[in-house]
């Protein structure tokens, strides 16, 4: 261990899935699973100082808080990770955030990520990308009890656009695509990020789903199963770059999931019928679904503009991206 700082800065990505994943617990002990995604230019940003009195303050876009020790906090995110340091008392944290919380893009995976960096930096300590995701996983699996996977730690501790392997054993394999940068603007351009105006907590539609595949219900492990081969499918027109394809097959991945998975509501089909009524090739809600961000895959710039100004006038919000290399690093240390 390095010396103890006084103050550090950390920044981490958010993430797109860029088909389905097979990464909950339940399904991946039994069978393995798959991820393909890809980390975007927006990002989590924490800042933690250390105090000069015992007191711990957390403050983010919706709260702030104080307590005179760790027991005293209410944030239950925060407060996993602080005891899981080992940090009881004398510290500031704020987080910033550049999309609204709760819509997909793994914000809570990238927090806990980027706030274990954070801290553990502040102690003199540097963790490899493979530490951070598992601790953060173990934080809020194991600690949290959330009904997830490991996908959203990989995603923001590794950074880039990546094929994940989620084996039986545990053990996670990370395969980075090597895009060209021409590559990738390419690809992010055809898409239209989008945040409906509706948060989708993640527990909400993954809790049951995580019941019935602790159940092992024959219907969820064959849709399952059908994700799992449409992963495949779907990494290898990115691979071949064959993104005509790609935007086509993406169409039957969300028809799949919504049907299987009742994470679709009446606001986010009227924000995927017009697009698909100005041009698009087929949209996807990112992460678990039932509101957050969502994206269309459009043909051509001219087409994009179009569907851009449809959903917008829905209440909609377009969100310009660009795709990132880098998983969570430490951009201040004092």
């Amino acid at each position: 261990m390095s010396a103890e700082k006084s103050i550090i800065i950390s920044k981490t990505p958010y993430r797109i899935n860029l088909a389905g994943a097979t990464d909950l617990i339940p399904y991946v002990k039994k069978f393995g699973g798959q991820a393909f995604s890809a980390t975007i230019n927006k990002y989590v940003t924490i800042v933690a100082q250390r105090r000069y009195d015992n007191k711990i303050v957390f403050h983010n876009k919706l709260e702030t808080e104080e307590a005179p020790d760790v027991r005293g906090i209410k944030n239950l995110h925060f407060r996993a990770v602080l005891e899981h340091v080992g940090i009881k008392t004398g510290i500031d944290v704020v987080s910033f955030t550049d999309t609204p919380l709760a819509s997909g893009l793994g914000s809570s995976g990238a927090f806990i990520v980027g706030l274990l960096n954070a801290l553990w930096s502040l102690r003199g300590a540097k963790k490899t990308p493979r530490e951070l995701a598992e601790e953060a996983a173990h934080v809020e699996i194991n600690k949290l009890k959330a009904p997830i996977g490991k996908h959203d730690q990989y995603l923001a501790a590794y950074g880039g656009i990546c094929a994940l392997s989620f084996l039986r054993n545990g053990t996670v394999r990370v395969k980075k695509f090597a895009l060209t940068d021409k590559e990738k603007k390419e690809l992010a351009d055809s898409f239209l990020l989008v945040y409906s105006g509706m948060a989708g907590p993640t527990a909400v539609t993954l809790s049951p789903l995580s019941q019935k595949l602790r159940q092992m219900e024959p219907h969820v492990v064959t849709a399952m199963h059908t994700f799992r081969d449409m992963n495949n499918q779907l990494m290898n027109l990115v691979s071949q770059r064959n993104l005509l394809s790609y935007g086509e097959k993406l169409h039957y991945l969300w028809e799949h999931e919504k049907k299987t998975f009742l994470n679709s509501n009446e606001r986010l089909d009227a924000l995927i019928d017009i697009g698909k009524k100005h041009g698009a090739k087929s949209a996807l809600v990112v992460g678990a679904g039932g509101g957050g961000f969502l994206y269309f895959v459009c043909p051509n710039q001219k087409i994009k503009v179009k569907i851009s100004k449809a959903v917008t006038s829905m209440g909609a919000s377009e969100y310009p991206f660009s795709f990132t290399e880098e998983g969570s690093k430490i951009i201040f240390s004092a």
